[in-house]
């Protein structure tokens, strides 16, 4: 009796790979849209009573760069998950495609 290999896995792993993908854009959007889910907000005027407030200046900058920091992350994991949900799919729909073909 011949054993028959099933696809289950394959397609498993071709849906896990459209799903990093999707939520990788959602990453990338998130980054982009500082209030989207919850995010944090930009501190656009700084402004001081007098000049012997120097902290509050570096507070506000701290608050700039915590932002920044927030955007190259979400930025940088969105990039990763289209790269491995993208590299997932190619190669599971090719297997599956020399299967077919077969």
């Amino acid at each position: 009796m011949k054993k028959i290999k099933s696809d289950y896995p394959k397609l498993i792993a071709l849906i896990l790979g459209i799903i990093l993908v999707i939520v990788g854009i959602i990453f990338m959007i998130k980054s982009q849209n500082y209030n989207y889910n919850g995010g944090v907000s930009r501190a656009t005027t700084i402004e001081f009573g007098a000049d012997f407030y120097p902290t509050e200046e570096y507070i506000g900058l701290t608050a700039n760069a915590v932002c920044d920091l927030y955007m190259m992350v979400t930025m940088g994991i969105g990039v990763f998950f289209v790269f491995v949900g993208g590299t997932d799919i190619c190669i599971i729909s090719s297997k599956l495609k020399n299967k077919m073909e077969k």
